[in-house]
Parts: structure tokens; sequence; C-alpha cells
């Protein structure tokens, strides 16, 4: 499967995906990567003071982990490229017109972006409008 790397293309294609699950962010001071709980993560990053990742509030209460805040995420269905430029640029910056605080994550194979709880309908829409925006920019 080919990754997209055109900007207006992306736009076109994001097909925001609001997943059902609130999410919450973790840090476990010292742990690896094994340290992990066995369900529920969305994703994990190795840092100098130890692991921090995103899982499931369910999971995380689940395991007795302390967070901030719930999350919602939009997975974006268009595969797009690592090497893709102004993408992340052009959905926070469309968030940050909506006063939407967004945090994204790339996949190998999809962007993700979390986003506060209360928010994460209405970045859905906001979403789908910058994509059906590009589109008629695009067609014009």
């Amino acid at each position: 499967m080919k990754s997209e790397v055109s900007l207006t293309t992306l736009l076109e294609n994001i097909a925001p995906k609001l997943l059902p699950d609130d999410y919450v962010f973790c840090h476990l001071g010292g742990a690896r990567f094994d340290s992990l709980p066995g369900d529920g993560c969305l994703a994990a990053i190795q840092e100098d003071e130890g692991l921090s990742f995103i899982l499931s509030k369910a999971a995380a209460d689940r395991e007795g982990l302390s967070y901030q805040g719930t999350f919602r995420c939009l997975s974006l269905q268009v595969y797009s490229s690592l090497h893709a430029v102004g993408l992340t640029a052009a959905l926070t910056k469309e968030l940050t017109d909506h006063g939407i605080s967004a945090n994204m994550i790339a996949g190998t194979l999809h962007d993700h972006i979390l986003v506060p709880s209360a928010d994460g309908d209405r970045a859905l829409h906001v979403l789908q409008s910058l994509s059906l925006t590009a589109g008629e920019r695009n067609s014009a």
C-alpha cells in the first residue's frame, strides 16, 4: 500500500474516525516497555525519566495508574507518509483556531490526534469540514 505525501490529497482524504474509548496519558518513572499494562495501550515512548504511554481510561483504572484528564482519539484513515510535509501543522492549526488542544501521534501508516474528551465530537466535525473544504478548493 502506498502512503501519501501530497498535503492537498492528504487533507481531502483524512477521513477522521473518532475512536469510542477515553484515553489517558500515564508515566512510570524508571519503567521500560515490559512494564506496560497487558491491554488498552494505544502508544508508548521511552523517555529518559521512564515510560510514557497512552492507554484506555478503563485499563489505567484497572491498573491503578494516575493520570490528569481524559482524551478522545481521532484516527485519520488516510495512509500518510512519514515524509509528508505540513499535515500536522494544518490539522493542529485548524483545531487551534477552534480552541481545541491537540496531541499528535504518528504511526507507520496513520496519524492520530488526541483531544480533550469534551471536545471529541467537535474536533471530528472540525476535521471533517477541513477535509471537505480542501476537496472543494482542489476541484475549483
